[in-house]
């Protein structure tokens, strides 16, 4: 594993800004997300920053602090929805990302940067050396699972003591906001107003051309155990503990240190020992990491590119290789990394990439057609299970071939009119072809199917 530079305090003869030529900055918080793919039975709902719940479909968009949240069905657990992301101007910011139900878990993403209760997770960047990047400063990951304080009854019971005393607030939200020359400037807010707006107006009236926000996100007030962490550019790091108490006033005091020290192009993020802050690496390949949970541990699976995980066990962070797989684990579990081999592909992976092959998606009216017949290849949400194959010949009958992994599951020749094939598999692959030999004999032949997700 390797470190990256950590700076706690840097003496220079020369602040960096004087060493460093005028760039424009393009590491953008996302302004919106559109679901573009959605495979599975459609659970999930959407709560907008207003409070206001509503229905998921395809096209459907997000916005800044709304929260997408996929809800998990006993009878069809499977679910899979793509998100592409894009700046204020509704240009793509090279951010892709698939959230997914695989074990009936309840998991959300709250818009820009932030992935909540992880079931499964695909976050893809696709050229992390552009400057034009959605999250580059990190995507926050947090466990759905209850962490247990590392704080003692004492300690708690004095930090209650002195809550009583005082009105109680419950969440900070923070925005970092950058100039073109790298000039920083930190927003805290109280409520649930934009944290950006503060810094937004004073970089625009002190600083030189585009004003852009590198970060914004929040943390609860109640957590004991929090890390405020500032990513700048050439590898300088700063970092503070404290609890969700009185980190507000170390964060501060450290975002002066990393500006006295001619830090540029700084992120901020502030997170807790139930988190991970997961930043792309600027590499020639795209960036791509498969995100879970499982047994009390955070899993983080690198099948392309590599990432920097940065926690409260280790802030200063980490570099993850491809083909590397890192269990970062909570209550005093260890923590585990090894490897794999990135060709071999989870489900989540192949769904990712379906579009991009040319493949169809289960659940989808796949096609219909007539006497030239098709021959489609349809990804699934599972590799075991059952397929239920539903076509309709109409009068005048065609040939249908169902094929899993090189073997037929279903042929039926001749046939005319509707029917419902069920039929079980497993192997290890997540495509199904589905052919339709069309009637050579009566041109008017008609036809359409759909093949529904595996149960």
């Amino acid at each position: 594993m390797k470190n990256k530079t950590l700076t706690l305090i840097t003496i220079l003869l020369l602040p960096i800004t004087t060493l460093l030529p005028i760039l424009k900055t393009e590491a953008v918080v996302p302004e919106s997300a559109k679901v573009t793919d959605i495979i599975g039975r459609n659970t999930m709902t959407l709560r907008r920053k207003s409070g206001q719940i509503g229905p998921v479909s395809l096209q459907s968009v997000m916005r800044l602090w709304d929260k997408l949240i996929l809800n998990p069905d006993n009878n069809n657990p499977k679910l899979f929805t793509k998100l592409e992301f894009y700046d204020r101007q509704n240009k793509p910011l090279n951010l892709k990302l698939l959230a997914g139900i695989e074990n009936n878990l309840r998991t959300n993403y709250y818009l820009p940067c932030h992935v909540d209760s992880p079931d499964s997770f695909i976050i893809s960047w696709e050229n992390p050396k552009t400057r034009k990047l959605g999250c580059r400063k990190g995507i926050k990951v947090k466990s759905g699972e209850t962490v247990t304080s590392r704080h003692n009854s004492a300690e708690m019971i004095a930090s209650i003591n002195l809550l009583i005393a005082q009105q109680k607030i419950y969440q900070w939200r923070y925005c970092s906001v950058v100039d073109e020359t790298g000039k920083g400037w930190l927003g805290l807010k109280s409520t649930r107003s934009n944290p950006c707006t503060q810094p937004l107006k004073q970089c625009e009236e002190e600083g030189q051309g585009t004003c852009t926000e590198l970060t914004t996100d929040d943390w609860n007030t109640d957590d004991l155990n929090m890390v405020a962490s500032i990513e700048c550019d050439n590898n300088q790091e700063f970092f503070t503990r404290g609890t969700g108490e009185d980190i507000k006033e170390k964060a501060e005091k450290l975002w002066k240190d990393a500006v006295n020290n001619g830090s540029v192009f700084c992120g901020f993020h502030v997170f807790s020992e139930d988190e991970i802050v997961v930043t792309p690496n600027p590499v020639n390949d795209p960036v791509m990491v498969q995100v879970g949970e499982a047994d009390s541990c955070l899993t983080f699976q690198v099948s392309s590119g590599e990432v920097t995980l940065n926690s409260y066990q280790d802030p200063q962070g980490f570099t993850l290789p491809k083909g590397n797989l890192y269990n970062y684990c909570l209550d005093n579990k260890p923590n585990t990394l090894s490897s794999f081999d990135p060709t071999d592909e989870s489900i989540a992976t192949q769904i990712f990439k379906a579009r991009e092959r040319g493949y169809q998606l289960c659940n989808e009216l796949q096609e219909s057609g007539g006497q030239e017949g098709s021959k489609r290849t349809i990804q699934l949400t599972a590799n075991q299970g059952v397929l239920t194959l539903d076509y309709q010949m109409y009068q005048v009958p065609d040939t249908v071939i169902l094929s899993y992994e090189g073997k037929e599951l279903v042929r039926q020749e001749n046939v005319s009119g509707s029917d419902s094939i069920s039929i079980p598999f497993e192997g290890k692959s997540g495509q199904v072809t589905v052919e339709i030999i069309g009637n050579q004999d009566i041109s008017t032949t008609k036809w359409d199917y759909r093949l529904q997700c595996p149960q």
